[in-house]
């Protein structure tokens, strides 16, 4: 079975659907996952985020597919994020993404897409080729990590990445990758 373009990445996803996912990704990466649900005073960042919005978009391929991306991300993303915070949710995603490109034959072109995406409408603070889990910048209102509530206003906001902000954002991964 191949995907290709048959959906259009960048699709606006309600508040619900955004919590549901961070739930996901949050439980995830916990050793010990709480069912407390989230409310809209929770700290979430930038990095959880970007893992919310490829599996929203990987749900709208098709629920098996997210469940079998959330599976894959459950299994490697705690030992990961323990490893290294500011890097392990990306690494997760890779690890979780890249056996379901080989197995449903998911073309490049709608993977570029989903990070296109994703990266864009993560960003927290204004470093825009980067995802973060606490703050990096000076200010008060340029922070990686809100509370979810100012967080979904804040997304809205939000552009896809643009290929240069994407391509920066994976030369900066690959080069973290490369040091492990």
């Amino acid at each position: 079975m191949e995907i290709s373009n048959n959906i259009t990445t960048g699709r606006n996803y309600s508040d619900g659907e955004i919590k549901g996912a961070l739930q996901q990704v949050i439980r995830a990466d916990q050793k010990d996952p709480g069912s407390r649900p989230l409310s809209d005073y929770s700290r979430v960042n930038e990095q959880e985020l970007f893992a919310a919005f490829i599996f929203l978009q990987l749900k709208d391929l098709g629920k098996s597919l997210a469940s079998r991306f959330m599976t894959k991300y459950r299994e490697v993303s705690p030992e990961l994020i323990n490893a290294d915070p500011s890097y392990g949710v990306y690494e997760s995603v890779r690890r979780a993404l890249n056996p379901l490109k080989k197995a449903y034959q998911i073309v490049n072109d709608k993977t570029h897409e989903f990070r296109r995406y994703a990266l864009g409408k993560s960003q927290l603070d204004s470093l825009k080729d980067e995802v973060h889990v606490k703050r990096v910048t000076e200010g008060k209102a340029d922070t990686a990590v809100r509370a979810l509530k100012t967080a979904l206003e804040k997304i809205k906001e939000n552009p896809l990445a643009s290929d240069a902000e994407l391509e920066s954002f994976r030369n900066k991964n690959m080069a973290r990758r490369r040091e492990d």
